[in-house]
């Protein structure tokens, strides 16, 4: 699709066919490795998934670097590194998982051999996620879908600039905590079933978790709009920091917070609903996908946003994905003996913490409209500024939600009490 309604401005880009043709390729290979990524996960072996992922990661800079700047590939380069990538989960899982399970055979994760059923519930699962995956697909690419087709290589570069800064904190500290969370919770479901006080473990885990998820969320709301100018020019000068890069990821901030709240609640959502509720749920999100879409041309075109317009569009989309989660869980926790449900007031944070998060926003605005200057001596001023109300919001968070940290470990120990009964 992309190369056959590519742009007279992209076709004129060296390599951007083949470059498309390698990236699905690429994609291909990487999800070949899901089956051995679940089994790793299904043991909890996640010391697997540190090793071989970081080594992946590595691998493909070091690939992206080499193609890219000794042999001058261009996109070709970014293209083949996505296939390193790919394969190198492939073997590193691989091999990990042999040296664990002696015996063990990729063989046997292979669906369709001679002599063995297809077991039937389980393919109506796979149909059902698969469809869940292509909706989720649209409800989370469709921005790059719509830039791609409304705005400028310009624009595109900008978005991508900042949805690419914005994404470390999704992929190396939402995803980890969401991954865990959706086997916790598969986990507690079933023992739920067998009759005994998992729920109430589940429902603490899942209040405890969204509120620590809550406070990272607003250490970005906080800081982020008024350094994002400054990151921006430290790292790119002033080829994006003259753009609207810092006005993007100021708002792209605010999205970082939704994402943080939307990924805890639907990992516990899909982790403990059953076939029905998964269609339904399927459905409820199309209509979420429709809605997207149609603020994201709202907000770009109509209203005049640009690439900032598409964040706007995607809090939306957060707003409306955590809303019917909410419900869900609500309606769970109701019908499986927790009386109250599950409040949303549980999981805000102390008073006092809100309002030192406040205050550290008001004091970082006014110091970037102060002190903040391309000038060496003024940019240390302003982080100055950052570090000190950085480290008082450290501090009340500290002194306030000290409880916790000291919930967690006993919900935890208690869990592992009841594994090994």
């Amino acid at each position: 699709m992309f190369t056959l309604r590519a742009s007279p401005e992209e076709a004129r880009i060296p390599g951007y066919a083949a470059s498309m043709y390698i990236c699905a390729a690429g994609a291909v290979v990487e999800l070949l490795s899901e089956p051995l990524y679940c089994v790793s996960q299904y043991f909890q072996l996640y010391r697997a998934r540190m090793l071989v992922e970081a080594a992946a990661v590595l691998l493909r800079c070091a690939a992206s670097y080499v193609l890219a700047i000794h042999f001058q590939l261009g996109l070709l380069a970014f293209a083949w590194a996505q296939v390193v990538y790919g394969a190198t989960l492939i073997v590193g899982y691989t091999v990990y998982l042999t040296f664990s399970f002696p015996g063990f055979s990729v063989s046997v994760l292979v669906p369709f051999q001679a002599g063995r059923r297809v077991d039937g519930r389980l393919l109506r699962f796979a149909l059902a996620y698969t469809w869940q995956s292509l909706q989720k697909v649209v409800l989370t690419e469709g921005d790059k879908i719509v830039l791609w087709r409304i705005e400028s290589l310009v624009s595109q570069g900008v978005y991508s600039v900042v949805f690419n800064l914005g994404s470390l904190a999704a992929r190396f500290v939402f995803q980890p905590v969401e991954e865990v969370c959706f086997t916790a919770f598969a986990r507690l479901a079933g023992a739920a079933a067998a009759g005994t006080d998992a729920v109430f473990t589940a429902h603490r885990i899942l209040r405890l978790t969204l509120r620590l998820m809550l406070l990272i969320g607003l250490l970005f709301v906080t800081f982020g709009p008024n350094y994002s100018r400054a990151l921006i020019w430290l790292l790119y000068t002033t080829k994006y920091s003259e753009t609207a890069a810092p006005t993007v990821l100021a708002w792209y901030c605010l999205f970082v917070l939704l994402m943080a709240i939307n990924g805890i609640t639907e990992a516990f959502v899909h982790s403990v609903a059953g076939g029905a509720q998964l269609r339904r749920l399927n459905i409820e999100l199309l209509a979420c996908g429709a809605a997207y879409m149609a603020a994201s041309l709202l907000c770009v075109r109509t209203l005049g946003g640009g690439t900032t317009g598409l964040v706007w569009a995607n809090c939306v989309n957060m707003l409306l994905r955590i809303a019917l989660s909410y419900r869900f869980i609500d309606a769970h926790f109701k019908r499986s003996g927790v009386a109250v449900g599950f409040p949303a007031s549980g999981v805000l944070p102390h008073a006092v913490v809100l309002a030192a998060f406040a205050t550290c926003f008001a004091a970082t605005a006014v110091s970037e409209r102060l002190l903040y200057s391309d000038a060496p001596k003024w940019l240390v001023a302003h982080c100055a500024v950052g570090a000190c109300c950085g480290l008082v919001a450290l501090a009340v968070v500290f002194l306030y939600e000290k409880s916790l940290y000291t919930e967690f470990r006993t919900v935890i120990s208690r869990d592992h009490e009841h594994q090994h009964q």
